[in-house]
């Protein structure tokens, strides 16, 4: 079912705007939250992807990564996910965008996870985390109140309720000393085979360390 939040964590505030993520729709059938239909934030401030001073080379197991660090502001988990996203579509967030799509993204789990209990069933990997994968709530309540805080720390349900909310395949690696990286969760494995009228999605790798901190792999 995945690690428990409170091994693979990042806390956050509320959106300032709202915002889309283009082609990965939040779009939900009962209803859809406000920002779903937004308009995109304009990007008019985008830099290159990743620049040589904000990445650093590594790899694992052969492979040549960029890492994008993220800013360790308690957001870390929804803007490196943000940024991934971002990137399949060839874009780069500026630090204002990437802190708006992040704050979205958070929204999105809250209102899967807390505004609809017959929504939150769909989801049943991400309400096993909530339930049982330690993250120190004792019940749904207390985890809907808590993620609509500021101090909220993203993590393991987070993350499978966005993979299968946006149809992303997302790899958590961790350091390891002598391939570089290595995995050791993944979400949503299924959106990276080709499926009839459909295509396959790219996956997203994000780096956890430091106990709490999440990064872009690119």
């Amino acid at each position: 079912m995945g690690f428990a939040s409170s091994f693979l964590s990042c806390p956050c505030t509320e959106p300032s705007q709202a915002t889309s993520l283009g082609d990965f729709s939040l779009w939900q059938p009962y209803s859809a939250p406000a920002f779903a239909s937004a308009s995109i934030v304009s990007r008019s401030t985008a830099r290159p992807l990743v620049s040589l001073a904000e990445a650093t080379l590594s790899g694992v197991k052969g492979k040549n990564w960029r890492l994008y660090k993220v800013k360790p502001d308690g957001k870390c988990m929804f803007r490196a996910l943000a940024q991934g996203l971002a990137r399949h579509k060839g874009d780069f967030l500026a630090t204002n965008s990437e802190e708006i799509e992040a704050d979205q993204l958070k929204l999105a789990v809250s209102d899967i996870l807390c505004e609809n209990p017959a929504r939150r069933n769909e989801f049943k990997d991400a309400t096993y985390n909530v339930e049982h994968g330690g993250t120190g709530d004792a019940s749904f309540t207390a985890y809907c109140r808590r993620i609509k805080s500021e101090g909220f720390w993203g993590g393991a349900a987070e993350l499978s309720a966005l993979s299968q909310l946006l149809k992303v395949p997302i790899t958590v690696y961790q350091p390891e000393s002598t391939v570089g990286y290595e995995p050791i969760v993944v979400y949503g494995q299924q959106w990276t085979m080709s499926r009839a009228g459909g295509k396959s999605r790219r996956m997203i790798n994000l780096l956890y360390s430091s106990g709490n901190h999440y990064d872009l792999l690119v």
